[in-house]
């Protein structure tokens, strides 16, 4: 299992696959999700890029410490994961919060990134009373207490019906 430890002693998981003499593509996962949310991007992708996929702080396997998290911190790990695989630079992709993520590479490290795609993101969160509400179910019951919600915001009802893989991931 392959960790990188930041410069705050926080562990975080990443998986690195493919030609090093390929451009790295590096994939910043959202909100609730894993690196493994960009496993068939991973394949697509693998001919032209070798592929740096990593669980952000708080998620899948790297480490969950105390909040508050802030975009910084996200930002800042990116970075030294990058210089701790030695990588100067790379074509940066992440989703909503990994785009936010995204974001900050781009005002506060340009130079580390030939290029940003930014999906299903934001430079704005809703209201602040919104995050509570759900950080607080989620405290007092749990992740499971959101995954229908979730996956509603994800997915048709028509595909959720068919109990693919897709939904399967993201329900995990």
């Amino acid at each position: 299992m392959p960790e990188i430890a930041t410069s705050d002693g926080i562990q975080i998981h990443y998986e690195l696959e493919g030609d090093a003499s390929n451009p790295t593509l590096m994939l910043s996962n959202s909100l609730g999700t894993t690196h493994a949310m960009w496993d068939k991007q991973a394949i697509a992708f693998s001919d032209d890029f070798q592929i740096l996929r990593y669980d952000t702080l708080g998620h899948g396997q790297s480490d969950t410490p105390e909040g508050p998290y802030t975009l910084e911190r996200l930002g800042q790990d990116a970075v030294e994961l990058m210089d701790a695989l030695k990588l100067r630079s790379v074509h940066f992709c992440g989703l909503s919060l990994g785009g936010m993520t995204g974001m900050w590479l781009g005002m506060n490290a340009a130079e580390r990134t030939q290029s940003l795609t930014l999906c299903c993101t934001a430079a704005h969160l809703p209201p602040a009373e919104l995050w509570e509400g759900r950080i607080r179910q989620v405290t007092d019951q749990g992740m499971s207490s959101i995954t229908q919600a979730v996956l509603a915001r994800w997915f048709t009802r028509a595909f959720m019906a068919n109990e693919n893989s897709d939904v399967t991931m993201v329900r995990d």
